[in-house]
């Protein structure tokens, strides 16, 4: 099984004023924004200017750093430059897998010599690529309460393995894993009479092997208890709480007016499985498939080193973009030729068999699928943003719907499936649905789902 590899192209520019770096002491430092390089592993980075020593290094020379945050990313291959135009500097920073990158630029006495500034600001651009591998297995978050009231467990405190036994509840929509609380007052075999015993039981489905990490919590009485297995068949595990004698002392605190009230809340790693094809098909694409076969493809699009022939009415008739690039006096025009460096040649090679009626490869990942939106935003491709706006829309579970709007949010602008995937947060909200990574999502925005919640829908009265 194959971890998922994606590659993110960058380049970002990140401006400093020269009078915020002239007033910095001996390792002062300016630090950027964190930005944010895949939304889906929630990697980040950010870079700081040091114009005179870095951590008591190197004084009298400026440097530049870049910090990386792998959050839930496997691995990272890093092949970034730092180029300051101004001054026609460009150096690569160190390849490969480490977390912070530092890189000298000049003598501080040299440094804030005109040629590093424009109009008073340091404009730093970062270019290159990050290849990142993402985790192999998914994360369920899950959470529940029970509240359980005092006379049905006393009913139960001189039974032999008697129980009570919570309802079952999916740990996700699109999960068939289930899972359900047991509680043993008098304890669950002869070994532990006379002590109150508490299992969360897990029925594993389709799933052949998951890791849980979850925690056991009743506040009233100050109880935590945290347990971390692997579980390759369908089965309980738990803690043991107090003895059946301390469960029923008032000064205990388990109860609270005639009620307990038991959490458990965690996580699940399910491996992952074969991945299912992608399904993305276009039958009426600008021309047709067997047009695509056809010569006099005028055109030629350049990903890296690779070249994709087009027709060139096939990319106006697609895209207003093309269209008015074709209509300019730009090089591209006069050569029949262009050099796309944003996005893979997979991504591009896509998108140009969409036009022409044609799909997309079945191995291709949520993540290029991601980047196939965003390539069809920039050149403002309707027919495949559409299909994209369907696909992603069919396919929203508690899973990726963070990431999606992330993605829709801070790289490209989808308004319409920004609220699909809103709606779909409500929606699981309403039918207690957990969501993982809820954290990564804009507190501003996270708030107006949550207010929604609240709200109610209104009909057309036909009385």
């Amino acid at each position: 099984m194959e971890p998922s590899i994606i590659t993110i192209p960058i380049d970002r520019e990140i401006k400093f004023k020269k009078v915020d770096l002239q007033i910095l002491p001996q390792n002062g430092y300016l630090q950027s924004p964190m930005n944010t390089v895949c939304n889906l592993s929630n990697v980040k980075y950010y870079i700081r200017i040091y114009p005179n020593g870095y951590n008591g290094k190197t004084p009298g020379w400026a440097g530049i750093i870049l910090q990386l945050f792998k959050r839930s990313a496997i691995n990272i291959d890093s092949d970034i430059m730092i180029c300051f135009e101004s001054a026609n500097f460009q150096r690569s920073l160190a390849k490969g897998n480490k977390n912070i990158a530092r890189l000298r630029i000049s003598k501080t006495s040299n440094f804030f010599d005109s040629k590093f500034f424009d109009n008073g600001e340091l404009i730093v651009k970062v270019k290159g690529t990050f290849k990142i591998t993402l985790p192999l297995g998914i994360k369920h978050h899950f959470s529940a309460h029970w509240k359980i009231k005092e006379s049905d467990l006393e009913a139960l405190k001189s039974s032999n393995n008697g129980y009570l036994k919570s309802k079952r509840f999916n740990i996700s929509s699109d999960s068939d894993i289930k899972y359900y609380i047991m509680i043993y007052p008098n304890g669950n075999k002869d070994a532990n009479r006379g002590k109150t015993w508490v299992f969360l039981h897990f029925q594993l489905g389709s799933k052949t092997k998951i890791k849980a990490d979850f925690n056991f919590s009743i506040d009233s009485a100050l109880f935590s208890r945290r347990l971390t297995n692997v579980l390759e068949e369908s089965g309980g595990r738990g803690p043991f709480l107090c003895s059946t004698e301390d469960l029923f002392d008032p000064e205990k605190g388990y109860f609270v007016d005639g009620e307990m009230t038991f959490k458990v809340a965690g996580t699940l790693m399910i491996e992952k499985e074969n991945v299912e094809p992608t399904v993305l098909s276009c039958k009426k694409g600008v021309a047709s498939k067997a047009y695509q076969k056809h010569r006099g493809k005028e055109f030629t699009i350049f990903v890296g080193e690779k070249p994709l022939k087009v027709h060139k009415k096939v990319l106006t008739d697609a895209s207003p973009v093309f269209t008015a690039m074709f209509e300019s006096s730009m090089k591209e025009v006069t050569e029949k030729k262009m050099i796309i460096t944003d996005f893979d040649y997979e991504i591009v090679n896509a998108a140009i068999k969409l036009l022409y009626s044609d799909s997309v490869p079945t191995n291709f990942t949520f993540e290029q699928m991601l980047l196939l939106l965003q390539f069809s935003d920039k050149y403002d491709i309707s027919l495949i943003k559409d299909l994209l706006h369907d696909y992603f829309v069919k396919h929203l579970s508690p899973i990726n719907v963070c990431h999606i709007i992330n993605f829709t949010t801070s790289t490209l602008c989808a308004p319409k499936l920004l609220e699909k995937c809103k709606e779909y947060i409500l929606k699981c909200s309403k039918e207690s649905i957990s969501i993982p990574n809820l954290d990564i999502l804009d507190p501003h925005l996270l708030l107006q789902i949550f207010k929604g919640t609240f709200s109610k829908n209104l009909e057309i009265d036909n009385s």
